[in-house]
């Protein structure tokens, strides 16, 4: 019944303003790849962007249910809130129901979580994947222990159920890298929370035959990556201290320094409890467990960026189930029942901000932009985006605003062209000008290559400024 009950308020969360914020770049690449059809899809996926292939395949077959922001991101809603039940499972299972009811209200109240689910990207499915794989790697593990050993020479079915769980790890665990790529770092988070939970001679074979099949099923999307992808990803910056403090304001929720104080009291507690007593109890080990799953990816996330920056916090949502796992054992461990009331409303009260940001936190306003084009378009204007992919932003708000009058757009000329970083040259503002009295220019990010000479050819230049982007008009008096 509670745990119904949290699932409603999950869903309500994740549904609320569902399509009221823009999409922004990513989003858009997300749909303007789904969208083609399937030669054109596998072309890409095979070609370009290989990264996130399990959610673009998911995502082309979602969209016969329509093509509306609220639509598109309802598949990462629904699951987002298949996540809160998940969430109760391994909870319950490592240190019991009320530990498990816990760690699903704060999973369903965290705002960065709800942000996510209101995102057409595949964070949602990584989420739900990475907790899955965890929940077989425990069970194996469990499993696999002397008593499975015993089992094994008996003949009993308790360890061929076991295989079971392994299984379902590989499987797991290699659909979550076909999610997206950072789901490597992963695995040895998992060796690492394995040795902590004390495995068996038999779980430690079971493990390596595991990751074995895992590398071989990942080494085609792995080869697509480092051939693609990663030739790509030239917008992370360098990592700064910060940004691991940041991280932690986003895993608790985007709700400032009070709530993350919060959860660092609660993450403490059974840290330091396990620390002074039993670390070698059972609920220490999987306490040691939980750390290493949360420490590992960032650290090694951390090591990599010394070579080549890739600290993002979307990334490392690999490890927040972790951070809210160990603050709901710390607030479910505390003595006496009032107290441990108390300390949740507490928490869940200072939830609201990151909650409240979750729903007016938008990236870009691409739908503002393009309303504004099309409000204020003459027949024979040009439009040129000096991002590829904002073409696509302004064809699907175009075509669902029903606009009678829309700019000829110049570049991309490609209508499915999607590739981020495409950007024009400077040398086509000398082609516009003799063809076309106005010109929009749509700037994203601050890229100004078309700016001066688009001015130095055209007589008045006005612009107006959206959330992320810059709309300019030069217009000839001729």
């Amino acid at each position: 019944m509670l745990l119904g009950c949290i699932v409603v308020i999950a869903a309500t969360l994740r549904l609320l303003r569902l399509g009221a914020k823009s999409f922004w770049v990513d989003e858009a690449t997300s749909y303007a790849i789904a969208h083609l059809d399937w030669n054109g899809l596998f072309d890409v996926l095979l070609h370009e962007r290989a990264n996130m292939a399990l959610y673009l395949t998911a995502l082309h077959v979602w969209l016969r249910l329509g093509t509306s922001e609220d639509v598109i991101r309802g598949l990462s809603v629904i699951v987002s809130v298949a996540t809160v039940p998940l969430f109760y499972v391994l909870a319950k299972r490592l240190f019991g129901a009320r530990v498990g009811l816990t760690a699903a209200l704060l999973l369903a109240v965290n705002g960065y979580h709800i942000w996510h689910a209101q995102d057409a990207r595949s964070y949602s499915l990584l989420v739900f994947l990475v907790l899955l794989s965890f929940l077989f790697l425990y069970r194996g593990i469990e499993r696999s222990s002397s008593t499975a050993e015993h089992a094994e020479r008996v003949g009993s079915s308790f360890f061929k159920n076991s295989r079971w769980d392994w299984g379902g790890y590989v499987v797991t665990s290699v659909l979550a890298i076909y999610s997206h790529f950072i789901s490597l770092l992963v695995l040895p988070a998992h060796v690492a929370a394995a040795a902590c939970l004390g495995w068996s001679a038999v779980g430690r074979r079971r493990l390596i035959a595991s990751l074995s099949a895992i590398a071989l099923l990942a080494l085609p999307l792995v080869a697509l990556i480092i051939t693609g992808d990663l030739n790509k990803a030239v917008w992370i910056p360098q990592t700064r201290p910060r940004y691991v403090v940041s991280l932690f304001v986003a895993f608790a929720g985007k709700g400032g320094w009070p709530l993350l104080l919060g959860y660092s009291i609660f993450i403490l507690l059974p840290l330091a409890h396990t620390a002074r007593t039993h670390p070698t109890s059972v609920e220490g080990r999987r306490v040691l467990s939980l750390l290493a799953w949360l420490a590992v990816p960032i650290a090694l996330a951390l090591g990599i960026s010394v070579i080549k920056p890739m600290f993002v916090h979307r990334y490392l949502l690999i490890a927040f189930p972790a951070f809210v796992l160990l603050a709901s054992l710390g607030l479910s461990r505390l003595p006496f029942r009032w107290i441990r009331t108390a300390a949740l409303i507490g928490l869940l009260g200072l939830t609201s901000p990151g909650i409240l940001n979750s729903y007016t936190d938008p990236r870009e306003d691409w739908r503002g932009a393009s309303q504004y084009i099309l409000a204020h378009a003459r027949v024979g204007d040009a439009a040129v985006f000096d991002v590829a992919v904002g073409r696509r932003l302004f064809d699907y708000y175009r075509d669902n605003s029903h606009a009678g009058v829309a700019p000829e757009v110049v570049f991309p000329t490609d209508p499915e062209y999607w590739v981020t970083d495409a950007q024009p040259n400077d040398g086509l503002a000398g082609t516009l000008a003799p063809r076309f009295e106005r010109v929009w220019l749509v700037r994203w990010q601050g890229s100004r290559t078309l700016e001066a000479p688009l001015a130095s050819l055209y007589d008045e230049v006005t612009g107006r400024s959206f959330l992320g982007l810059t709309v300019f008009l030069y217009s000839s008096r001729r």
